[in-house]
């Protein structure tokens, strides 16, 4: 079996749409990682139950906000108008062919939004339904936050490469005879100089 990014998997529950669990990871919160291509998987549901008449489903969208009362032009958005109509709730709790109503791909260009030097920020994604009716009507199928997460070792090599990059244009090499010298590097000021410079850095990374 070939290496895919496991989709993440949510179940929009008409009676609750601020309920978002990742059936695909335990049911916990859902989360990406910055700069990974995305896919989310969704069935359309009422009460615990999945919907099995969708026909009237004309496109789904998938957004991504900075928050939930933010009025700007989402961060992340995609539209589908291809539905599954003839998911069945067996095909939906066993997580097999068709797998969803509807799923959502989002390449790394679209995900790979800066953190501000944070290790992760909360966002809001909304899906939103447009139906066949005329005039059409708009449905709220999810609600809620979602986190993006900073791929920790990507972090820690660049940095590591933007630190031997301010050495050399210094141009020394890392003191590792002085940190070998000293028994308390840990406290010493040189370390707590070293320690900011390193935050700045990683702050810009």
């Amino acid at each position: 079996m070939a290496l895919t990014p496991l989709p993440i998997r949510l179940f929009c529950d008409l009676a609750s749409p601020g309920n978002l669990n990742d059936l695909n990871r335990n049911s916990q919160p859902p989360s990406f990682y910055r700069g990974d291509d995305v896919e989310i998987d969704i069935g359309l549901g009422e009460n615990g139950s999945l919907l099995t008449s969708v026909s009237n489903v004309a496109s789904v969208t998938t957004q991504l906000f900075a928050a939930e009362n933010d009025t700007s032009a989402p961060m992340m958005s995609c539209t589908t108008s291809t539905i599954n109509t003839g998911l069945t709730q067996t095909q939906w709790t066993n997580n097999t062919t068709p797998f969803y109503h509807a799923a959502f791909l989002f390449p790394n260009s679209q995900t790979a939004v800066g953190l501000n030097g944070q290790a992760s920020v909360n966002y809001w994604l909304r899906i939103t339904a447009q139906t066949t009716d005329s005039p059409a009507k708009t449905i709220t199928l999810l609600n809620g936050p979602i986190t993006r997460q900073r791929r920790q070792y990507h972090q820690h090599a660049r940095l590591d490469q933007r630190l031997r990059h301010h050495h050399r244009a210094l141009g020394r090499a890392p003191n590792r005879q002085f940190h070998r010298a000293v028994p308390n590097y840990a406290t010493h000021p040189k370390r707590r100089r070293h320690r900011r410079r390193a935050d700045r850095i990683a702050e810009r990374a």
